[in-house]
């Protein structure tokens, strides 16, 4: 008798494992589509971007495609934060005339220009071969593994006029220790300011969560 009970428990033991796994499995996929319907649904919805915020770490294997920050023309901010975050989702909020005007102000104070990450290079080295030079100890440079890179995304004023498609990019490992270990290099000081205001834009209490 026992034998008999053994014989259709297991396999309906092993059938609801089975299921369990297969729901597990549909839910992730929905989720990565329902994330990917909401991204394709929004940019098809906006303009062009004015400006664009993000990271690279080689520390993060599966990287989040979405840019924690974008600004658009119109005012539309959106922002997002990878699921490992507590925060995790999309967000937005639409910026008020004068604020969208500050931010523009930002740009032209942060001199965003075509070419100023290769200009930010060429400053940097002949600034670490002057040090060199002036000192008859090797000179040592602090650099911290494992940080990530900023890029800054950015539409010039002659693009956005001529409605050119395309922005333009600078970017900067550990930016905020490279702007300290080199003031002379006022770029450095004006990225890393300007970063520091566009993570303020993601610290808001106004952002209205984007449900599917």
């Amino acid at each position: 008798m026992n034998v008999v009970k053994h014989r259709y428990v297991f396999p309906v033991i092993f059938g609801i494992i089975a299921l369990v796994c297969l729901v597990s499995v549909n839910r992730g996929e929905n989720d990565q589509t329902n994330s990917s319907s909401t991204e394709s649904s929004i940019t098809n919805a906006i303009g062009s971007i004015l400006l664009q915020l993000e990271y690279e770490s080689g520390r993060i294997k599966n990287k989040d495609p979405i840019p924690p920050l974008r600004i658009y023309e119109d005012g539309l901010v959106l922002v997002h934060f990878p699921q490992y975050t507590i925060k995790a989702g999309d967000y937005r909020l639409q910026l008020k005339e004068e604020e969208l005007e500050e931010v523009r102000g930002w740009m032209r104070d942060s001199d965003l220009r075509e070419g100023l990450e290769e200009s930010i290079r060429s400053q940097r080295h002949i600034a670490v071969q002057a040090r060199r030079a002036a000192s008859v100890k090797p000179v040592a440079f602090r650099t911290i593994l494992d940080r990530s890179t900023t890029v800054i995304k950015y539409r010039l004023a002659a693009a956005e006029e001529a409605r050119i498609s395309g922005l333009e990019k600078v970017s900067c490992y550990d930016l905020r220790n490279e702007a300290a270990q080199f003031p002379e290099i006022t770029a450095l000081a004006k990225l890393a300011e300007l970063e520091k205001k566009l993570q303020g834009i993601t610290k808001r209490d106004d952002l209205v969560k984007i449900v599917e």
